[in-house]
């Protein structure tokens, strides 16, 4: 048996002894939360809805969308109706109903049926905007209120059939008592993470005080904003749940692939790897599935998913409106290819159940959180630091880019970004080993991925890629002629594929619309007068103002200064001679396209997000040379990464809980 499976075992026996001494840890937190709540859910607690407001959606079914008038805010129910809180609390419950029955002259008079478990009331509501006072006993802790009504019809021209116009739900709580189902998901959450942190090999002591700290928390939420943390704790667990699923095969899959790679984890290093790979999904996958997040694009890209399920695929594929060069980019014509692969990947999770908004955030979320393991990669191999390696996948989820981007659901952006980072990792570990005949349709394979997943960034990922390999060609060892024609050989093998089934049907509108937009616009550019007191639109150097403004105002200054003094420290790196084409390119890639943004069209961060990478990774080489400086240098990296952590979690609540809401 070789030493790493020898270590392996002992750690694997190690755990299995530990795992016994874990009992008590156990039986601690489950009294812990059991004290906690008890003693939360004692204190009498008041809940309002402001049905017409985007924070009372989570708990609202069978209603119509929120509408306004001049006084108030309100939703229609349907004819069955359901507002559920989750968590509220046991016991029984003073409902409080706010609404005005009115209604057409010529439909029939309002009559409601309120049923909340056991009990239930009818009765006919008089017009105006009236409180209706209502006791409803909660279900095992749930408050859980069932509204039926007769319809009626909004007009000839409106085939809505619509109920009461619900403007506020109230409950006070008369008999407060402890909810058990939310009891059961706390407790199962808390066992779920404490098992988790003993699975990534942390001691038990440590293990039980990380859960105790994250249940802490969740008891302020409760106190703070009882029905924010409990409308999330199913979700959570699905999410915990399944890490502890995928934790096992997916740790071998990764082993493999570095021993192909020639850079074999240590076991420490595997550890902290999925530490790190654990708690960004934790709050990622979390975080995009939380049930108050609004993603910004979502609808529309749910909407084209609804036209493959209702026959209409060929309307994503065919030249049309999803490839449509408008104003949204810059241009007002011209057509260019928008791949439909996105669509066709997620589709398929609609016949398992899952909800398209799910599945397609859930997938946008595991790929940002896998792009540590290529980023972890390129580190390791180009540097031959394991600590900066580590450093640099932990900064990849502790700076907001990645954050904005699973918020705004630029799904293909995201698809693209992570083949782009796929490519780019492989050609970095294949650097000098690229004559297999495997080898090279592995890259043409992964390059027809990139350029199909979302065509701006395979235009990206082919710059990306022919500038390291034309870079190259000034290293000294004769070896980058050779490599370059590796690199071509595979662009010009999987475009003339991506051609022969998709490119093909754009090559008339290109040469006849597209390009001719382009330059128009190009010039139009040119020829305006260059001031920044203008539409970014106008001229370059407005565009080029404001898309740094923008860049600035969705970045974190310390992680722009860290990567500028990082990327002078790499110069002092041993490795630097043999890889510097692959860090003059990507400086280059970020360079050149910002500058045909401020021309062309409105590069909405893209050429941003695929230098993140590169940013995680110069940072982490001043962070590693901090922390070779002995406690003041370590104390100074902490820092730093708490920092860092924080920024993050300032902006993830506002745009989770603020900015999307009204």
């Amino acid at each position: 048996m070789t030493r790493p499976a020898v270590e392996r075992s002992a750690l694997v026996g190690a755990s299995v002894k530990r795992a016994r001494l874990g009992l008590p840890f156990v039986a601690l937190i489950v009294a812990w939360v059991l004290l906690g709540l008890s003693l939360i859910y004692r204190v009498p607690e008041t809940l309002v809805l402001d049905i017409g407001g985007s924070h009372a959606r989570a708990y609202l079914h069978g209603f119509d969308s929120p509408e306004k008038n001049e006084a108030y805010r309100y939703a229609f129910s349907h004819e069955k109706a359901q507002v559920f809180l989750p968590g509220a609390g046991g016991g029984l419950w003073e409902s409080v109903l706010r609404f005005d029955a009115v209604r057409p002259p010529e439909a029939e008079p309002a009559r409601l049926s309120v049923a909340a478990h056991t009990a239930s009331l009818t009765w006919a509501p008089t017009g105006g905007l009236r409180s209706y006072h209502i006791l409803t006993p909660a279900s095992y802790g749930d408050l859980d209120v069932r509204l039926t009504t007769n319809p009626f019809q909004v007009g000839a021209h409106d085939p809505r059939l619509l109920g009461i116009p619900l403007d506020q739900f109230m409950a006070h709580a008369l008999t407060p008592g402890l909810p058990l189902r939310t009891a059961a998901l706390v407790i199962a959450l808390g066992l779920g993470l404490y098992t988790l942190a003993r699975r990534l090999a942390l001691m038990p002591q440590i293990s039980v005080l990380l859960t105790l700290l994250v249940v802490s928390l969740a008891f302020w939420g409760l106190v703070e904003a009882r029905l924010l943390v409990t409308v999330g704790l199913v979700r959570w667990l699905v999410v915990l749940v399944g890490l502890h699923v995928a934790l096992w095969p997916l740790q071998r899959l990764l082993r493999a692939i570095y021993k192909r790679c020639a850079v074999p984890l240590t076991i420490g290093e595997e550890q902290w790897l999925w530490r790190i790979f654990s708690a960004a999904l934790l709050v990622k996958l979390g975080g995009i599935l939380y049930p108050h997040s609004i993603i910004f694009d979502q609808a529309a890209h749910v909407l084209r998913m609804n036209w493959i399920l209702d026959g209409r695929f060929l309307e994503l594929y065919r030249p049309g409106y999803t490839s449509y060069m408008g104003e949204t980019v810059g241009l007002g014509a011209g057509q260019f290819p928008y791949s439909p692969l996105w669509y066709l990947v997620v589709v398929p999770f609609h016949f398992v159940g899952l909800s398209f908004p799910d599945a397609t955030n859930g997938l946008s979320a595991i790929m940002d959180v896998s792009k540590l393991f290529p980023i972890h990669l390129i580190a390791r191999v180009t540097l031959k630091s394991r600590r900066t390696a580590l450093f640099a996948a932990a900064l990849y989820n502790l700076i907001p880019m990645p954050y904005f981007l699973l918020s705004w659901g630029n799904y293909p952006t995201q698809f693209g970004l992570w083949a782009s980072l796929l490519a780019t990792a492989f050609l970095v570990v294949n650097h000098e080993e690229f004559q297999a005949r495997r080898t090279f349709w592995l890259w043409v394979a992964l390059m027809a991925l990139a350029i199909l997943s979302y065509t701006v960034l395979g235009v990206f990922s082919i710059t990306l890629v022919g500038l390291i390999g034309l870079l190259g060609l000034f290293q000294r060892g004769g070896l980058g002629p050779k490599r370059l024609q590796f690199i071509i050989a595979g662009i010009i093998v999987a475009e003339l594929f991506c051609f022969a089934i998709y490119h093909v049907q754009f090559a008339y509108s290109l040469a006849t619309e597209t390009l001719p937009a382009i330059i128009s616009a190009t010039t139009d550019r040119i020829d305006n007068p260059l001031q920044t007191e203008a539409d970014p639109r106008d001229n370059a150097q407005a565009n080029f103002a404001a898309n740094n403004q923008f860049t600035l105002n969705h970045f974190t200054s310390l992680a722009l200064v860290a990567t500028f003094a990082g990327s002078l420290l790499l110069l002092q790196v041993r490795q630097f001679g043999r890889w510097w084409p692959v860090w003059v390119g990507w400086a280059t890639l970020f360079v050149l396209y910002s500058l045909v943004s401020a021309y062309v069209a409105d590069m909405v961060l893209k050429h941003v997000f695929i230098v993140m990478p590169v940013v995680c990774i110069w940072t982490a080489v001043l962070l590693d040379r901090w922390w070779r400086r002995g406690r003041f240098g370590q104390a100074a990296v902490v820092m730093v990464l708490l920092f860092l952590a924080t920024d993050v979690v300032q902006k993830g609540y506002v745009y989770l809980l603020v900015k999307r809401h009204f």
